[in-house]
């Protein structure tokens, strides 16, 4: 099978270059050939793998109006050049650059190909003002759309496919499911490889990577962390807008030796941090966006053998129900006070059933078995073949 991947992606930065390099990667061992679509600013960087860039223009908001044009246009042209029995949209707004090529297919002058939408995420949950509105407005109308004239939807969580066909013709009964993976050759428990700026300690260590922002709960974290015995450091992997907040409450609450700070790091550089971790904490908020989506650090921890704090949203339930999981749960809170009370007990809970030094096998054995990318791309596989029949 020849897939033609449609994605609003620049591949400008390391993780997304390795995210589609390790997905198609996969996907050949299922004889699934990928084209990849993604525009470019100035460069157009390698990732390994069949590529088609189309260039856009420099402002941020007709940089991607550009490209929905060209792809629009050259939909014929990249079908011809990939051969593709299958395209996949991976954004909803992209759907309105198809709705041609749906008009050149019933009248039959062009390749018949199916078309495939795959939702990640829903729009960023950090927008505001006219702007988040009128994201939300085209990824609901591109919903709507696809889900009249497009021939499948594939969803990163079952939570995120109820939300799709409440809002579109979708029938979850025919929509595919692929969540986040983690690289089972990067994460490995056994790595030799030294985590820059952090030794190991006699104390137990609490650990969170990825974006520092507003919208992770690491206010609360933090907060909770300063009332939990000294017998524990913190580790924030990361940087964000959040930042000097963090460390002002860390001055102020003194937290300044038991709350380290590290710059981020590159992808394949983040396990030496997690081998030195005793828990790794996934502090999301209580919205939408996050009880639909799959927290790939959830994954990660796992797969290291970390015990877990974290919330029980839909996706995270999934992960940790069907098994007997090392996590100790915090519950959401309307207000701060009791949030940092509910992230409090969660820090003392996992401090008292883990511990220093503690390994979770069971939690590696449950991501090995239904979250690497061989799994995903055995989903993508099995999903795509029964349309193409």
């Amino acid at each position: 099978m020849r897939i033609l991947w449609v994605m609003n992606k620049q591949l400008d930065t390391a993780s997304d270059r390795a995210y589609i390099s390790i997905l198609t990667k996969h996907l050949e061992a299922f004889d699934i050939n990928t084209t990849v679509v993604a525009r470019f600013k100035k460069d157009r960087p390698e990732y390994g793998g069949n590529i088609i860039y189309l260039s856009t223009l420099s402002l941020r908001f007709l940089k991607v109006i550009s490209y929905m044009i060209q792809v629009a246009f050259g939909i014929p042209r990249l079908l011809q050049k990939s051969q593709a029995d299958v395209i996949v949209v991976d954004r909803p707004w992209m759907v309105f650059s198809f709705m041609p090529y749906i008009l050149l297919r019933k009248l039959k002058l062009t390749r018949t190909s199916k078309i495939v939408l795959d939702v990640r995420s829903l729009p960023n949950n950090t927008s505001r003002g006219i702007v988040g509105k009128m994201n939300n407005a085209l990824f609901l109308f591109g919903i709507k759309l696809a889900g009249r004239y497009f021939d499948g939807c594939m969803s990163i969580t079952k939570p995120m496919a109820e939300y799709l066909t409440s809002n579109s013709k979708f029938e979850i009964q025919n929509m595919g499911f692929w969540s986040s993976a983690f690289d089972a050759t990067i994460f490995q428990p056994e790595t030799t490889d030294i985590a820059q700026g952090l030794e190991e300690s006699p104390l137990i260590t609490f650990i969170y990577h990825g974006a520092i922002v507003e919208n992770r709960l690491l206010l609360e974290v933090v907060s909770a962390f300063a009332k939990i015995p000294q017998n524990s450091r913190l580790v924030l992997l990361g940087d964000g807008k959040l930042l000097p907040k963090l460390k002002q409450l860390a001055k102020d609450s003194n937290l300044e030796e038991r709350l380290i700070f590290i710059d981020p790091v590159k992808y394949n550089e983040v396990p030496p941090y997690l081998k030195l971790a005793d828990i790794g904490i996934v502090p999301i908020a209580n919205n939408l966006w996050f009880n639909v989506s799959m927290p790939i650090k959830l994954l990660e921890y796992m797969a290291m053998g970390l015990p877990i704090i974290a919330p029980l949203t839909p996706p995270v339930q999934d992960v940790t129900s069907n098994s007997d999981c090392d996590i100790s749960v915090f519950k959401h809170a309307t207000d701060f006070e009791t949030q940092v009370t509910n992230i409090e007990k969660a820090l003392n809970l996992a401090v008292s059933n883990f511990g220093k030094g503690y390994f979770s096998e069971k939690n590696r054995e449950i991501v090995l078995k239904r979250y690497t990318w061989s799994n995903q791309a055995k989903n993508i596989s099995d999903y795509l073949s029964s349309l193409a029949n």
